[in-house]
Formats: structure tokens, sequence, C-alpha cells
């Protein structure tokens, strides 16, 4: 590795020895704003953003067809020649719309996303990116059919970027689903995966309250019970004293 400071020398030396360089831009640079200022750099290279913008305006369609009160015909783009980080990035520029226009998480409608999934079979992904991102908006809408994805993507695979999320977005639909799920299968995660886990659905501390409310009940019953139990071990200590006379 090296220093800013290094770079910034062996990059005016370089150039300062190269022919074709413009010495005069070299004093132009303004290394201040280039290394240390925030934000974006100086000068912003020019991307191609044909793909993403495919992307953008396909979710900009869906969000229209969400908003219609009665629909009829869902965006017909056809995607099934995009790449995978296109995909993900329709998905992302959806989720970003819908958090911009409302104070809150927007859902979309079931409908919406079930003929999402009629065009796309997102539901039956095998990439992980898309899968996690078509489920998130799946339980953000409560819709009941993803449910079995979303128990089946959970726990096929342990990343804490896919299951954290997801166990916490299923905790706040179906919570019971969510600490059932993660008991039965806790120990096919990474130790410091199933921690985390069991902090976010607050399972270490409804286990830390079972067992202080049972050695509450436990200690309840022998102050209300002792005079009983001490009676019983009076009798049970004559009844043997009593035998060994006989005897």
């Amino acid at each position: 590795t090296i220093t800013s400071e290094q770079f910034k020398l062996f990059f005016i030396e370089f150039f300062q020895n190269d022919d074709a360089t413009d010495k005069n831009k070299l004093d132009q640079i303004d290394w201040d704003t280039w290394l240390y200022q925030p934000g974006m750099p100086p000068i912003e290279p020019k991307f191609d953003r044909t793909l993403s913008t495919a992307s953008e305006q396909l979710a900009q369609e869906w969000l229209t067809f969400d908003a219609t009160p009665t629909p009829t015909n869902p965006p017909s783009t056809d995607i099934s020649k995009w790449t995978s980080n296109q995909i993900t990035c329709f998905l992302d520029a959806l989720l970003a719309a819908c958090q911009q226009h409302q104070t809150k998480d927007r859902a979309l409608r079931i409908q919406t996303l079930r003929n999402m999934d009629a065009s796309y079979s997102f539901s039956q992904s095998q990439n992980s990116e898309i899968l996690f991102r078509y489920c998130q908006f799946a339980l953000s809408s409560q819709d009941p059919s993803v449910l079995g994805v979303v128990v089946r993507f959970i726990t096929t695979q342990g990343r804490m970027k896919f299951t954290r999320p997801l166990y916490k977005a299923l905790h706040s639909v179906r919570p019971q689903l969510a600490v059932q799920t993660f008991l039965q299968h806790q120990d096919t995660y990474h130790p410091i995966c199933a921690k985390m886990v069991a902090v976010d659905l607050k399972i270490s501390e409804q286990h830390e309250k079972q067992q202080q409310e049972a050695l509450e009940q436990e200690q309840s019953w022998w102050s209300q019970n002792k005079y009983t139990a001490a009676a019983a071990a009076g009798l049970a200590l004559a009844a043997i004293v009593l035998t060994r006379k006989k005897r």
C-alpha cells in the first residue's frame, strides 16, 4: 500500500516525464479537493447509463401499474435477456422510488407482486440477490403465498446480508413462524449469524424471561407449600424409624 502523498508524487513525476502531457494541466489539479474534500469528484466521469435507465424506466412502469385503481395489463417489457445486475438494479430502483414517495416503506399491492412474479418468476430465481429483494417486497406487502419461499431461502443459505433482514421482515408479519423456523435451524448457521438473528428476534430475552418466570413459580410454590412439604418429610422420617424398630 501507499499513502495519498506518495501517489501524488508518483503521478506528478510520471506525467512530467511524459512528452505527450500538457505540463500546465498538472499545475491546475486541485489536489486538496480530490483527496480530502467530501462529495463527488470535481470532474465526474461520463458513464453509459443505457442499462440502468432501462431498469429505472421499468420500475416506474410497475409503480404506475400499482397506483392504478383498476389496472388492466401489467408492463410487458421482456427481461429474459437482462443480466442479474440489471434486474437487481430494477428492483433497487423500485424500492428507492417507493421509499422516496412515502414517509415509510410503501408496500406494493399483493396483486402487483403476483403479476410481477407471473411475468418474471422471481420467486423461483436461483440468484440470491434477486430472490432476496423479491422476498422483501412480498413480505412488506404481507403476501402469504411467499412465506414458503422465504422459509426455504433463509434455511438453505446463511449469509447474514440475506438472513438477518429476511428474518426481521418475517418476524414483523409472522413472528411465531420466524421464531419456530430459526429454532429448528439455528444449529446450521454460523455461530455469529445464529447469535445475531437470535438478538434480532429477541429470542435470548424471551428465554431469560421464561427462565425467570419458571424460577418465580417454583419459589412461589415452595413458599405456599413449605409447611405441607415439611409435614410430609416428617411423616416419611417417622415411618422409616418405626420400620427399623419393628425389625
